[in-house]
């Protein structure tokens, strides 16, 4: 289930993200690797996953910590 997704209006990136997701790979916390100029961030912290697919130029560090900041304001919901 995707709680929320943000792509500006992007149907194919919408798609790309969502075989990212069904395809997380297992056995990880933090994962990520860049192809086409993007990097593909996953935090895992089950039962869920965090992701985001950024420009390279921010780098992956950033998009760790976007994640992060992202599932520490999720978890002070549940």
């Amino acid at each position: 289930m995707i709680l929320s997704d943000f792509s500006y209006g992007d149907t194919d990136l919408k798609t790309l993200a969502l075989k990212c997701v069904e395809r997380t790979p297992p056995f990880h916390l933090l994962y990520s690797y860049t192809a086409g100029k993007r990097i593909y961030c996953f935090f895992i912290e089950d039962p869920f996953i965090f992701f985001t697919i950024i420009d390279e130029g921010f780098g992956k560090d950033r998009g760790f910590l976007f994640l992060d900041r992202l599932e520490t304001s999720f978890a002070s919901f549940w």
